[in-house]
């Protein structure tokens, strides 16, 4: 709860002045002060009224009102009354209840004080919405007030993979071998039609690090069941050695609710998450203000820690300049810049972080206060400005403050500087002028028309109203304060907005019942209070117009993001490898980001082969929607068919037969395939191995990554448009196109600069087959390869567990993956029935083998030198012996050069023999 901070003298002058019988408008110093308006009351979500159905998620319900002088109504700063509430559910609530009220009212940082309204039992996805109440009576001067807000509880459907969400670099002074920190880690699932929206699975896992100065703490469930797992990291850095340490946390699956020992058999991994621990000590503070922050502003794991959300980094004034303008009756949050450098490397890239709260290390006060009503808290950095009539009644002199905030590092220690920074806060009048409607993401479209394309898609526009103050430049604007908004459509044939009232955001959406054709529509804000009266408008087109194509991209060259291809293969690296420093660049390491790109019916009449290459040409008519909400990517084990196939698709069952020819056998037809294990029987192998080697990323859309430390085999990629929330159904529109990803471990940090021109320049060799006639589709290298890390995979993901850094028997793996004898490795490990990668690919393409008639001419130069170049291809990659590639130097391939094209593997950094010219088949 927060604490009034206006000053006595205020109140006293104000009470002499109406005694006086002064009088004027809002502005004037005569009048009353004003207290409490009754029938303003309202209840405010400020996270939205939609509860998930999860049984842990929670949301927040507020009782808010506005002010009153006896004269003029909606007068700011809002009050927040929610402590001296009655609170009550109704509706739907079912026995056993599927939510409840938390026992008390908490102090939820900027948003003040907040009840929660818990979600108490699990909703099947398939359950219906469940249409709640929540009542709060709240008693002033003998009068009971009582209002009721509807709440729906919405059945949860998992939209991507479980992560882990939390801090990914945490600094230590390398001087101060007793430094510790403490970082807050959770186990998250994005939910499909809830943006924003996870469910925490934090109390259902163990975490585990791969060091030991990164140690875990018991997990802790507060009462709206955020759950968070506490760790606790001790300074891995000393004078002498300096070097950025990278550690893996992996969360694993609890056994029947009891954690599971960290390291133990058959512990199933959940997700991972790679912690860069830096030697940086902060060495720079900056202050800056934000007015009415958006509810998630500043967020984090847990109440203990709440850092800025850097996409409303351009709201926070004061990183320019010393002074920021403030207008009266508004909210605050102060945030702080923190710079992170090593005193004993100057050349090391510094580190930025934007943090609101962080109780010990950061601290938050203001000098003098006679501008706030409410605060600085000390600890979250909030406060509330004087209304407009105590800022009347202020000599100017006392309409400034400095806001100070203050850090301090190695704390504990005896090492323990202070370092801190100031802004000036000049109080000025609350009366708006103008308001502005802009959209949230930014968008600028040409005269601010907007369009909303009624499709699958069904995706609406998010739009904020910004105001600009009497004391402002005329270009100088912040958020709009939410009570005093409202928003209304001219036209809701088609569209339609929510929320309509008492609030500075809102989101116009496509109809469920649209009006079929196009359509125009005018979005009104307005802003009224008790001074100001202004409003803006914005013009929206409905345009009826459908999905005709979906197509797949990637980001082929890692040095180029930017440019995207369709790509039928490409790999990834092991998670534990992270960016380092090169020539003033972060390269990212262990990850493949995809893209979706639709074609619709408006611009199906322009669509060419050339903007199919290049989606992103001046005039393509290719949209880039991978970020739209119903787009969904999907990773599975197993390999594309191939674009050319004549169904293409993910093959998910090892050594399927070949596509083409009548009369080519498939590999099912190997002596020893029946004999293959499934992973179910292969003694000692952790569950995780039957997950897919890579998947996609909960927190950026379309990363592919690794999951493990030590994997070999692939997946298949796709996309698709969930058009009912439902996942994949019949009818959903799917790419055309799909990839193949081969996942690597790579131990060479070089090798992985490079990683994605390798993988384009080896896809001749791995596909090999996918283009003769007659044998489109996946080629016959990489299904052997999926088909051969059935086996290997778990044994590798098995070698991997735990691993503390230490060796990994990289001479035995390799030679296991060309031979198959993976008991040579471990005696406990079965040998593949069907024989490694060489001894396949010549049983496919020797002598006599079933698929010497599609070689003729060709076996002379290409049964022994494949098996030679798999397996040093293979050597290679897995990053244990980059020297391989000049075993390849001996190779003739002067009968081939009529079939097989040259190309060149680039000349790898960090000292890496130039490699020699491979022959393969040329990419279609």
């Amino acid at each position: 709860m927060k604490t009034n901070t206006l000053a006595l003298s205020l109140t006293l002058a104000a009470s002499l002045l109406v005694a006086c019988g002064g009088g004027g408008d809002a502005r004037s110093p005569d009048r009353p002060s004003p207290g409490l308006d009754p029938s303003s009351l309202r209840i405010d979500f400020p996270n939205g009224s939609q509860l998930a159905g999860t049984g842990t998620n929670s949301i927040q319900a507020r009782m808010l009102a506005l002010q009153t002088d006896g004269v003029e109504n909606n007068l700011g700063p809002e009050l927040n009354v929610t402590a001296g509430t009655q609170w009550t559910l109704g509706g739907s609530i079912g026995s056993p209840a599927i939510a409840k009220l938390a026992d008390a009212v908490r102090d939820a940082g900027q948003l003040r004080d907040v009840l929660d309204i818990i979600s108490t039992v699990r909703l099947a996805s398939t359950d219906t919405l469940k249409n709640l109440t929540i009542t709060g009576k709240y008693p002033l001067k003998g009068t009971t007030y009582t209002i009721t807000e509807p709440f729906t509880i919405v059945p949860p459907l998992v939209s991507g993979n479980k992560y882990i969400s939390g801090q990914t670099v945490i600094a230590f002074n390398p001087s101060n071998p007793q430094a510790k920190a403490n970082a807050n880690y959770q186990l998250l699932q994005n939910l499909q039609g809830l943006p924003g929206v996870t469910e925490n699975s934090t109390a259902n896992a163990t975490f585990c690090s791969s060091n030991s100065k990164f140690a875990f703490g018991p997990t802790v469930v507060p009462a709206n069941g955020a759950a968070f797992a506490p760790a606790t990291i001790s300074n891995p850095f000393t004078d002498s050695n300096q070097s950025q340490v990278s550690v893996t946390i992996t969360a694993v699956s609890n056994a029947q609710g009891a954690p599971v020992p960290c390291g133990s058999e058959g512990a199933i991994e959940i997700a991972s998450l790679v912690v860069n621990l830096i030697p940086a000590t902060v060495s720079k503070v900056a202050v800056c203000a934000v007015a009415n922050p958006a509810a998630d502003a500043c967020n984090g794991v847990s109440s203990n820690q709440n850092f800025f959300k850097t996409q409303y980094l351009s709201s926070c004034k004061g990183l320019d300049n010393s002074t920021v303008k403030v207008p009266a009756a508004q909210r605050l949050q102060l945030v702080a810049e923190l710079t992170y450098t090593n005193p004993q490397n100057p050349n090391q890239q510094p580190v930025v972080e934007y943090q609101c709260k962080g109780p010990d290390v950061l601290a938050w006060s203001a000098t003098p206060t006679t501008i706030f009503s409410e605060g600085p808290d000390a600890v979250d950095g909030d406060a509330s400005l004087v209304s407009q009539s105590a800022y009347a009644a202020l000599p100017v002199s006392d309409r400034t403050s400095v806001a100070k905030g203050t850090y301090t590092n190695d704390l504990g220690t005896a090492q323990q500087t202070v370092i801190s920074d100031t802004l000036n806060l000049q109080l000025v009048d609350a009366e708006v002028t103008a308001i502005k409607i802009v959209r949230a993401d930014g968008e600028m479209p040409a005269n601010d028309t907007d369009t909303i394309f009624l499709n699958v898609f069904n995706d609406g526009i998010d739009y904020i109203a910004m105001c600009t103050f009497k004391d402002f430049d005329s270009t100088d604007t912040i958020a709009c304060p939410a009570s005093f908004v409202s928003w209304e459509l001219n036209n809701t044939d088609r569209l339609s907005v929510s929320p309509k009232q008492n609030s500075n955001t809102t989101t116009v959406n496509p109809k469920d019942d649209a009006v079929a054709g196009d359509g125009t529509a005018t979005l009104r804000a307005r802003y009224t209070d008790g001074i100001s009266d202004v409003q803006a408008t914005r013009t929206i087109n409905a345009v009826d117009d459908e999905v005709v194509e979906l197509h797949l991209y990637q980001a082929s060259n890692a040095n180029s993001p930017d440019d995207v291809s369709i790509d039928e293969f490409s790999c990834v690296g092991r998670t534990d490898l992270v960016g380092t420093v090169a020539d003033g660049e972060n390269y990212l390491r262990g990850n493949q980001r995809f893209y979706a790109f639709a074609l619709f019916e408006s611009g199906a009449d322009d669509m060419s082969a050339a903007f199919l290459a290049n989606p992103k040409a001046d005039g393509s008519p290719l949209v880039d929607v991978t970020n739209r909400e119903r787009l969904i990517f999907s990773a599975l084990s197993g390999y594309w068919s191939g674009n050319s196939s004549a169904s293409p698709s993910c093959v998910s069952s090892a050594a399927p037969s070949l596509p083409g020819a009548d009369g080519i056998p498939g590999l099912d037809q190997l002596p020893g395939f029946d004999q293959v294990p499934g992973l179910d029987q292969i003694p000692g192998l952790p569950e995780t191995s039957s997950t897919p080697a890579a998947s996609f990323s909960g927190q950026t859309k379309g990363s592919l990554e690794s999951r493990g430390l030590l994997r070999l085999s692939t997946v298949c990629v796709q996309a698709f448009i969930d058009s009912d929330n439902d996942g994949f159904t019949e009818g959903d529109i799917v790419t055309q196109e799909g990839s193949t990803v081969l996942v690597l471990p790579a131990a060479d940090d070089d090798l992985l600069v490079f990683s994605n021109e390798l993988c384009e320049t080896l896809e001749p060799v791995l596909t090999l087959g996918g283009n003769f006639p007659g044998l489109e589709g996946p080629g016959i290298v990489l299904p052997l390869v999926y088909t051969i890390s059935t086996i290997a995979d778990p044994i590798l993901t098995a070698l991997a567990t735990n691993d503390d850094g230490g060796a990994i028997p990289g001479e035995e793996i390799v030679n296991a993956l060309i031979t198959g004898n993976f008991s040579t490795i471990n005696e406990n490990f079965p040998d593949s029935p069907i024989g490694g990668l060489g001894q396949v690919t010549n049983a496919l393409l020797g002598d006599g083998s079933p698929l010497s008639p599609v070689i003729t001419g060709l076996d002379a130069c290409v049964v022994d030198p494949l098996t030679t170049v798999v397996g040093t291809l293979l050597d290679a990659l897995l990053g244990l012996n980059p020297g391989a590639f000049s075993e390849l130097t001996g190779i003739s391939f002067d009968d081939c050069q009529d079939v097989f094209g040259n190309f060149a593997i680039p000349t790898l950094p960090g000292g890496t023999p130039d490699l020699p010219s491979i022959p393969g088949l040329p990419t279609p």
